[in-house]
This record gives structure tokens, sequence and C-alpha cells, in this order.
């Protein structure tokens, strides 16, 4: 039988593995509606990035704050900067940010939005086992110009690094024999994947364990007003998020694989409720998810069914694809 979701305030802590979950008190400072955030954030793509360009984290962040109530202003600057006006109260805070002991001396972090996990894709039937950049050692290997990968790949000296205009142009290389590997975030993969299930499988292998993993925060100045109070309104709201379709809509996925009633047994969320003909093979883990089987029990606009045949066949009609949106590969990644 279908059961209701409850959906309490603290359901990403139980989604993601954090430790606390207790709320903040009251207090006298205004509500929410009249608060506004001064966020700065460094450009990484295809995470953080101007408008209409691939931008996730931010994506998720301003929808979040917008649905607490908070009225947010995003600025991209350098990164040095945006720490550096942090530390000066020039910003409130940041739509996504690393953590890291030096600056959880002065903010706040809210619950991981989601993670970047970078995977080595290569052509079918190639090794796509390593684990770490040194083992790629004499490899031509595909990143993206100007995306910020993080210290591990900027300082890596053992794969020969090429350069393209994007992840497409990448994967395109790779297909013409041009590159022995692409370097991708997980969502990219995942993304292109959902586009195109057959051309992925017949073309290209994906390795498991990611090369460079990192969670990305909405952080505020501990200074800044009631500050706890709103990183716990933002935390419930991207909770909400995930079980509503709205966390899948600004990732341009169809499924998300998570904990949504935190009965530590995962379930796949739909974004809506066309659903295709068949079960999904898997959906998008967002933060530090295990790996493992597809769970068995889906849920539909806040529903839970135990198996696929108990979800109603009024959903099983052809999903939506998001080919309109900067998040989607192009068919020419595939095209010769």
């Amino acid at each position: 039988m279908p059961k209701l979701l409850s959906l309490p305030a603290s359901l990403l802590c139980l989604l993601l593995g954090c430790t606390s979950s207790s709320q903040p008190p009251p207090s006298s400072v205004p509500a929410p509606s009249s608060v506004q955030l001064r966020l700065a954030s460094s450009p990484y793509p295809p995470y953080v990035d101007t408008e209409g360009k691939p931008r996730a984290a931010l994506d998720l962040v301003s929808t979040a704050l917008a649905r607490a109530g908070y009225i947010a202003k995003n600025e991209l600057v350098a990164l040095d900067a945006v720490v550096a006006g942090l530390r000066t109260d020039k910003y409130d805070g940041s739509a996504a940010l690393w953590r890291s002991a030096e600056r959880e001396q002065f903010l706040l972090y809210s619950d991981a939005v989601l993670e970047n996990r970078l995977l080595l894709v290569g052509q079918r039937d190639s090794d796509v086992s390593a684990t770490s950049l040194s083992a790629l050692s004499g490899k031509k290997v595909g990143i993206v110009t100007d995306y910020a990968y993080g210290p591990e790949l900027d300082q890596a000296k053992e794969p020969v690094f090429v350069r393209g205009i994007s992840t497409e142009d990448n994967l395109r290389a790779l297909l013409h024999g041009e590159l022995d590997y692409v370097i991708a975030d997980a969502l990219v993969v995942h993304q292109l994947a959902q586009q195109y299930p057959q051309q992925t499988r017949e073309k290209l292998a994906t390795g498991t364990t990611p090369l460079i993993r990192r969670t990305l925060h909405f952080t505020l100045r501990k200074s800044f007003p009631d500050a706890a109070r709103i990183i716990a309104n933002f935390n419930a709201q991207i909770a909400k998020m995930l079980s509503d379709g709205s966390y899948h809509a600004a990732l341009h996925v169809d499924w998300i694989h998570a904990d949504v009633d935190g009965d530590g047994k995962p379930e796949l969320v739909a974004v809506g409720d066309q659903l295709g003909e068949e079960a999904p093979g898997s959906g998008y883990r967002p933060v530090s998810a295990a790996e493992g089987p597809a769970p068995s029990r889906f849920v539909v606009k806040g529903v839970a069914y135990d198996s696929w045949q108990a979800v109603p066949g009024d959903f099983k009609t052809p999903s939506q694809a998001h080919s309109d949106n900067p998040g989607t590969m192009r068919a020419s990644v595939f095209s010769f």
C-alpha cells in the first residue's frame, strides 16, 4: 500500500548524515521576508556560474532561500575576495563554499547542498578503475577550460591534461580517439545517461570511484543576526525540495536516490508524475550516498510505493526530457 511521507524539518540531517539537528532558540530578529542576504561565490562551473549557464548549486541555494522567505543577492567574485569579504562583513555569506577548519572559525555551514564527484570516463571497454590522478601517468585526459577542479587537479603532474571548451566537446574528442579519458562530474555523467541511455551504455565506460570528492555548502557569517536560524530554515527547505521534485529540477535530473522518510532505506524519488513505462535503473545520488543496487521503493508526488508494480498506471507515461535547459547534454556528443 502507498504511504504518505512525513517530512520533519530535520530531514536533511537524516539524508546526509549530519550529527546536529537542534533548532536555535527564538529571537527578536525581523521576520524572514524582511531579511536580505548579500551572498558572494566564486565561479565554479558547472555549479556556480552566470545566469544562462549550468549553475546547479546557485540554483538550489537561491530556490531554497526564496522558499524560506529570504531575499538573496548573489555576486560572483574570485575566491580570495569571497573569503576576505566574509571576514570584513562586506558579504553576509556564500551560496557555495567548501568546508574547511579555518573557515569554520567565523562561518556557519549548512548541511551539504550537493557533492562534486569527479569521475573518469573512457570509451567502452577501457580501464576506468583508476582511483587517483597519479595512476593516469602519460594519459591524455580531457578537462574543461576555466572549470575550478580544485588543488588536487591543479597541482597534478602525471596526466597530460587537454583543455576543451565543454564536457560535450571533450567526450566527442574521446569518442574520436583524440583523448584517452575525460574527467567529468557525476552530475553531468548522470544527465548524459538519463538523456541518452543506449548510446551511453554502448559507447562509454565510467569509473565508480571519484578521483576528487568535495561537498558544497551555503554559509553565513556567525556574526550575522539570527544566522543559525536562517541556516536551519534553509536546511529544512532543501529537505522538502528533495521530496517535492524542485531539487531534481534545479539539477535537471528525473530521479533522486535518497532516504526521504528517515527509515535508513533509500527510495527513488521522482521529479514529477510522468515516469515512463519502465522502472528507472538508478537515480542521482546527491551527497555521499553509498554505492549499491537501486532501491525497490518509489516516491511519486509525496507518496511511497513498495514496488514499481504498485505505482499507479496513470503515472507511467513518457517522461519529459529537459532538453531545453543548460544542464543537459547535446545529442551531438554521439554524432559523427
